[in-house]
Order: structure tokens, then C-alpha cells, then sequence
């Protein structure tokens, strides 16, 4: 290949790449592992609630991993909090499991959840919205 070739294929992946990013706005991290620390499933662990409000709480609750990631956080109630499109508007960010280990064995998994949620019109800048932001800190044991 030469090197005007490979100065043009260069150029356009970076292209591709900035469209892409300014496009969604954010790149989560994904980190790759070639050995998981934890199979895709559904999990119990504990939950540290904190609202917007100062309001905190401990929860038991379920949670859905895919790819080292929780991706859905379940509430005893039916309801759930996840990624992906929902109709409440929310945004979810994070849930990328950090391992905790000792000698060698995973004994814990770790991961911060962050969901924001619409609540007004910015008066700021138009067709875009202010957001409450509580946060869920994970932990699977």
C-alpha cells in the first residue's frame, strides 16, 4: 500500500470517527478483557441509591450484566432502569463493572450508574432540557 493510499484511508477513518462521536455526543469506554471477570446474566447485589435530593438508600435488587456492563437495573415494583431507548426520556451512562480481586480471585465487582432525568425546558438554549442526576453504585459479590 502507499503511503498517499494509506494517508487518504487514514483521513477518512478519522473523519468516520468524529462523525460518529459528535453524532451521539459521547463514547462510553468499553473495556476489553480477554478473560471475563463475570458471565452475561442476571445477578443479585447491593445498590447505593443516591438522589438528586440528598435522599440515599440500600437496596437489594437485580441487575442484568451483557458484556461486563450492567445494562439493566431491576426493581421489585416490575419496573427497571436500562440502556437503551426508554419513553421516560432518562439517560443512562456508565455500568462498566470494575474487578475488585485478592490473591488472584475475584471476590467483588464494582460499577457507578448514572441516570439523568428531564425535568424542564432549558431557558437557555432551545430544544434542550435541564436534568436531575442520581446515581446507583453498584456491587456484586
Amino acid at each position: 500500500m502507499d503511503n498517499a493510499f494509506r494517508t487518504f484511508l487514514t483521513s477518512a477513518l478519522l473523519a468516520f470517527i468524529s462523525i460518529s462521536v459528535s453524532a451521539q455526543g459521547y463514547v462510553d469506554y468499553v473495556p476489553f478483557r480477554a478473560n471475563k471477570a463475570i458471565d452475561d446474566g442476571i445477578y443479585e447485589s447491593t445498590v447505593d441509591y443516591y438522589s438528586y435530593t440528598g435522599y440515599t438508600a440500600t437496596y437489594i435488587l437485580n441487575i442484568k450484566v451483557v458484556d461486563e456492563r450492567v445494562v439493566t437495573i431491576y426493581f421489585g415494583n416490575g419496573g427497571s432502569l436500562h440502556t437503551g431507548y426508554n419513553n421516560e426520556g432518562y439517560v443512562y451512562k456508565g455500568g462498566y463493572l470494575t474487578a475488585h480481586t485478592y490473591n488472584g480471585q475475584v471476590v467483588a465487582l464494582t460499577t457507578t450508574v448514572t441516570v439523568s432525568i428531564p425535568y424542564a425546558e432549558s431557558p437557555y438554549v432551545p430544544g434542550t432540557y435541564l436534568y436531575y442526576t442520581n446515581q446507583y453504585a453498584i456491587k456484586i459479590e
